[in-house]
């Protein structure tokens, strides 16, 4: 079953059509710092930081399901030869500080009378981040390499959760990772891993992801 069948399965038309989601840098053309020599594995130290934020205790049930990573290099990330990204799940929130909290917009748009914008219940952050120590129940559920070469200017990544193309095209890598399902309080942490890298490629950044459990706010 592909992910919007799952999707379709778990939420009406109405629900889902509302409830897609994206996030990216703030400034178009302008990159997002990332740890400049990943050249070790560190639980404390993050890429990307996913948490769903709903809380139950409020009535929230909110699941968040990513669905696809744009990583843009604009520059040489110079020396490092393979390029891996490590992800954990955890039900705790794992983001500390550092890096930039990336705004949430809602994917649905509309002209008719009564229409509010949602809220993502996501909190998603990119860039050099200092995280939590996972709890007893983290679990890794991805350890992939992303390219085997050394980043030029305008290199991208995509990033596919579920399913999804394949391959190299030209200058671009599209990669496939496992389907991820965050319930309320889940925790996404993705790690990078460049063993002999000395100069980050200041990302561009694209996150698409979607949420069940928000009301239908119009009939379509």
């Amino acid at each position: 079953m592909g992910m919007l069948n799952a999707l379709m399965a778990a939420d009406s038309l109405d629900k889902l059509s509302q409830s897609f989601f994206s996030a990216g840098n703030p400034t178009p053309g302008t990159g997002i710092a990332s740890t400049d020599a990943p050249t070790s594995f560190s639980a404390t130290v993050g890429l990307i930081n996913i948490y769903n934020a709903a809380d139950p205790a409020n009535g929230e049930h909110h699941r968040v399901i990513p669905i696809g990573i744009c990583l843009r290099a604009l520059a040489v990330n110079t020396g490092a030869t393979s390029f891996v990204l490590i992800g954990y799940e955890d039900n705790i929130n794992r983001y500390s500080s550092g890096g930039t909290a990336l705004t949430e917009n809602n994917l649905y748009m509309t002209s008719q009378t009564g229409w509010t914008t949602r809220t993502a219940k996501a909190a998603v952050h990119f860039g050099v981040l200092t995280l939590a120590a996972a709890s007893a129940s983290v679990k890794k559920v991805f350890n992939q390499q992303i390219s085997d070469v050394i980043y030029a200017a305008d290199d991208t990544v995509m990033i596919w959760f579920g399913e999804g193309a394949t391959g190299e095209n030209g200058n671009r890598n599209n990669i496939v990772l496992p389907p991820i399902y965050l319930g309320p309080g889940g925790n996404l942490s993705i790690h990078e891993l460049a063993a002999s890298q000395s100069a980050d490629p200041g990302f561009e950044v694209d996150i698409w992801w979607a949420e069940t459990g928000h009301d239908s706010i119009l009939a379509i």
